[in-house]
C-alpha cells in the first residue's frame, strides 16, 4: 500500500497544513478509467416517461444530473441504478425476458410480458395526467396534476463502500430535504443549503473532472481526473464505513458500529429552504387512438348490393393476480424448547405491501394476536421488532403478505423441540 500526501490548497498550504489520503492498491486506476470514459455528444436520455409512454430494453430514463438510471433489463427487470455501481430498487420481474414498462393514463406503472400479461403494477391511480419522473434525489415518482401519487422511496442520502460522486452529482438530506452535498464541476466537494450558500467544502477548486470515492477501507477521498488524491477524511482502517447526509445539516462518516469517524460540523447551519423537488406543471394527456373502422362484408344478389357492417369486438383482458415473490430470510437460534428469532432479511416488495404476523399456541411472546404493518417503512419496522422474540416448541407463527393486484401469500413456521423451525406455504 502506498501513501500519498497532499498539501491543502490556497492559504492553508502556506501554513504547512496537510492531510493524508491512503489509496487502496489498484482502485485509483479503475476509478480514473470510469470517470474519464468518453461519452458521445448526444442529447441526454429523458428523465420523464409521459402517459402512454413505453420503456423497453435498451432505452432508459436518466435523472437530470445523470446520477441515476431507470432501465428495463434483458431479463425483464425494471431496475433503478447508480450506473456501473449498484442497484437501488427493482421490480423483481427478472423471469420475463422481453417485458416492457408502460406509464398508463390511469396513473399506474405496469410491466407487461411479451404476451401482454401484466406481471407487476404500482397500483397508483392519480388525479390528472400522470408522468413518471426520475429525480436528482434518487426518488422515482408518479405525479398527477399537482401531487405525487406513488414513489419507490429510493431517495439516496448515503455513500456506501464502492460508491462514487462524479462531477455534477449530489446527495440530498432527508427529513428535511434542505441540504445537498455536490461534486461541483470545478472539482470542489461542497455542502450547500437550500438557498445555494456553501456551508463546507474540501477546497479542491481548479480540478475539473474530479470525483469523490467512498473507499472499501473506510476513507472518503477526492481524486482528480488522473487518479491523484486531492483530499481525504483520513478514516482508512474502517472497512464498511459509510457517509450519511443528516437532516440537521451535518455530514457524518460512520463506522459499521455507529461511531462517527469524521463530521462536517455544520449542525443546523443554513437557510432551511427546502430542496425537495416540486410536482411538474399539469399537462393534458394525449387523446386515445381512434378505433379501426369496422370490417364490412358485401353480398351480391339480383337485388341491390347490401353492405352489412360486422363490428369486431375487442376483448378486455381480465387482470390476473400474480405472486408477490418476496424473498424473506429468517435466522434462528434454538436450545431444546426455546427458539429465538435472531435476524430477518427481506428483499424488494411492492410499495403498498401489508404484513401480518400471528403466533398461535401456549408460550407465545407477550405480543399475542396479530401484528400488522403497511408500506415499506412499516414492514421494515415490524420485521426489525421481531428480532429477539422467543418462541416455545409447539408454537406456530403465521406470516401473511398482501398487496393490491397480487395473490395473498401465507407461510406457517412450526417451532420444534431442539431443531430449526419448519416452514411451509399455506394456500
Amino acid at each position: 500500500m502506498r501513501r500519498i500526501w497532499k498539501t491543502a490548497s490556497g492559504r492553508a498550504a502556506g501554513r504547512g497544513l496537510r492531510r493524508a489520503a491512503i489509496l487502496v492498491p489498484g482502485v485509483a486506476g479503475l476509478l480514473t478509467a470510469a470517470v474519464m470514459s468518453a461519452t458521445a455528444a448526444t442529447a441526454p436520455p429523458p428523465s420523464t416517461l409521459s402517459a402512454n409512454g413505453v420503456l423497453s430494453y435498451p432505452s432508459y430514463l436518466q435523472s437530470p444530473d445523470g446520477h441515476y438510471h431507470l432501465v428495463v433489463t434483458k431479463n425483464g427487470n425494471l431496475d433503478q441504478t447508480i450506473p456501473g455501481i449498484r442497484t437501488l430498487w427493482s421490480t423483481g420481474t427478472y423471469k420475463y425476458p422481453g417485458a416492457r414498462a408502460v406509464m398508463q393514463v390511469n396513473g399506474s406503472l405496469v410491466i407487461y410480458d411479451p404476451t401482454n400479461t401484466a406481471v407487476w403494477s404500482s397500483n397508483s391511480p392519480t388525479v390528472g395526467c400522470p408522468r413518471l419522473v426520475l429525480q436528482n434525489d434518487g426518488n422515482l415518482v408518479i405525479y398527477g396534476d399537482t401531487a405525487a401519487g406513488w414513489s419507490n422511496g429510493a431517495r439516496v442520502n448515503k455513500m456506501i463502500a464502492g460508491d462514487l460522486l462524479k462531477s455534477g452529482w449530489s446527495l440530498y438530506s432527508k427529513a428535511p430535504e434542505s441540504y445537498r452535498l455536490t461534486m461541483l464541476r470545478g472539482g470542489n466537494l461542497a455542502l450547500l443549503d437550500g438557498s445555494g450558500t456553501e456551508l463546507w467544502s474540501t477546497k479542491t477548486w481548479s480540478h475539473p473532472g474530479a470525483y469523490a470515492s467512498m473507499q472499501t477501507d473506510g476513507n472518503l477521498v477526492v481524486y482528480d481526473k488522473t487518479g491523484h488524491a486531492l483530499w481525504s477524511t483520513a478514516t482508512n482502517g474502517h472497512p464498511g464505513a459509510y457517509l450519511e447526509m443528516l437532516g440537521n445539516g451535518n455530514v457524518d462518516l460512520i463506522a459499521p458500529g455507529g461511531t462517527v469517524l469524521w463530521r462536517s460540523h455544520t449542525y443546523h447551519k443554513g437557510s432551511g429552504v427546502s430542496l425537495a423537488p416540486r410536482a411538474p406543471a399539469p399537462v393534458t394527456c394525449p387523446a386515445p387512438t381512434p378505433p379501426a373502422p369496422p370490417v364490412t362484408t358485401t353480398t351480391t344478389t339480383t337485388a341491390p348490393v347490401v353492405t352489412v357492417p360486422v363490428p369486431v369486438p375487442v376483448p378486455t383482458p381480465k387482470p390476473r393476480p400474480h405472486a408477490l415473490r418476496i424473498r424473506l430470510t429468517i435466522s434462528w437460534t434454538y436450545d431444546r424448547a426455546t427458539t429465538r428469532l435472531r435476524k430477518v432479511k427481506v428483499g424488494t416488495f411492492p410499495y403498498r405491501t401489508k404484513l401480518e404476523v400471528q403466533c398461535k399456541g401456549r408460550g407465545c411472546p407477550r405480543h399475542r394476536g396479530k401484528d400488522t404493518a403497511k408500506g415499506i417503512h412499516g414492514v421494515h419496522t415490524l420485521l426489525h421488532a421481531l428480532v429477539g422474540r422467543r418462541y416455545k416448541a409447539g408454537n406456530k407463527v403465521i406470516l401473511t403478505l398482501q398487496a393490491p393486484g397480487y395473490r395473498e401469500e401465507r407461510a406457517e413456521l412450526d417451532i420444534r423441540w431442539g431443531a430449526k423451525p419448519r416452514a411451509r406455504l399455506l394456500r
